[in-house]
């Protein structure tokens, strides 16, 4: 090890960082801020040396030779914190791509780098790259993955007191937990997040500093609770959420003229509208059948239904027909 430059062994202790799988040596350059040129004579050198080994099918792909030089690598030349904050911005941008092919063989390296960020107290890199991977993790099924990731972020987000990532982190993980069929756990996650939102909605919307996007998180988590207990068959105490979820988007739509809330209203009247037809409330689905008959009537005064993406357009069509065939 005394032979190789320093140059060299700083391109080793990020190699460190990673998985022990081979890595494209972008990864270097961005994390030391060096051009491509540099990196590639780096990583040359250290392949010379027996360090690294380069995998036949990928010229620009690079590995940690043996698990004796990773694990003496990992122990002992550790990168900085700057290094190491470079390393996740990078991976959040891979994620941000949304190129799967290329982010399937980052994962592990992904992964990794969460932990060491964790290791190292870094909660604002931590809580960035957790939120940048949890749709690519979602979904390619990697359930393992993101509820690790999801927990570290968690942890992040709790010593961190930031309270929207830790309640939007616990809707979901009861995600996760509702694909699994653990529905308990997904209720009391999703109620966590609800009463942490709730509790900062109290603090921050009567000075004005409550934005839209977290009414509508907020609404998005007692729309999640709801289909958690429907399937428990607690159907009132479904409903009730639904109905807490169709006030706040309703305001959202109407009031503030909240595009991204316009595709969960319609499905969750359809789900309210389902949920009464499993109850003997026959006053409570009518009064809901006319408020879902009057935001089908008012929303064309704000949007043209038609100019929307298909999957909205599906929303409206399924409470139309819903509502044609109701109760």
């Amino acid at each position: 090890m005394k032979q190789v430059s320093l140059e060299a062994r700083q391109v080793l202790s990020v190699a460190g960082l990673l998985s022990l799988n081979h890595f494209h040596e972008e990864v270097i350059a961005k994390a030391l801020d060096i051009s491509s040129f540099e990196a590639g004579n780096c990583l040359g050198e250290l392949v010379n040396y027996g360090l690294l080994i380069q995998p036949g099918e990928y010229e620009d792909r690079y590995e940690i030779s043996h698990t004796l030089i990773y694990t003496y690598v990992r122990k002992n030349l550790a990168p900085n914190d700057k290094i190491l904050t470079r390393v996740a911005e990078y991976y959040v941008t891979l994620t941000q791509e949304k190129d799967y092919a290329r982010l399937d063989l980052a994962r592990p390296h992904i992964m990794k780098v969460m932990e060491a960020c964790k290791n190292r107290n870094n909660r604002e890199t931590l809580i960035n790259m957790v939120m940048s991977a949890v749709d690519y993790l979602d979904n390619r099924g990697y359930l393992t993955e993101l509820l690790s990731a999801l927990e570290m972020g968690l942890e992040a987000a709790r010593k961190s007191e930031d309270i929207h990532s830790e309640s939007s982190f616990l809707v979901t993980i009861g995600n996760c937990h509702f694909t699994v069929g653990r529905l308990n756990k997904a209720v009391q996650d999703y109620g966590k997040a609800i009463e942490l939102m709730e509790g900062l909605r109290s603090s921050l919307e009567t000075r004005g500093e409550w934005p839209p996007q977290m009414t509508n998180d907020l609404a998005a988590a007692y729309m999640n609770r709801g289909v958690a207990l429907e399937n428990k068959n607690l159907f009132q105490d479904a409903i009730n959420d639904y109905e807490r979820a169709i006030g706040l988007m309703d305001k959202l739509v109407f009031r503030d003229n909240f595009s991204p809330a316009i595709p969960n209203l319609p499905q969750v009247f359809y789900m309210a509208l389902l949920a009464f037809r499993k109850t003997d409330d026959t006053e409570g689905a009518r009064e809901m059948a006319l408020r879902a008959t009057t935001f089908l009537e008012k929303i064309p005064q704000l949007i043209d239904i038609h100019s929307l993406p298909e999957l909205w357009q599906k929303q409206f069509i399924d409470l139309e027909q819903i509502l044609t065939h109701f109760p």
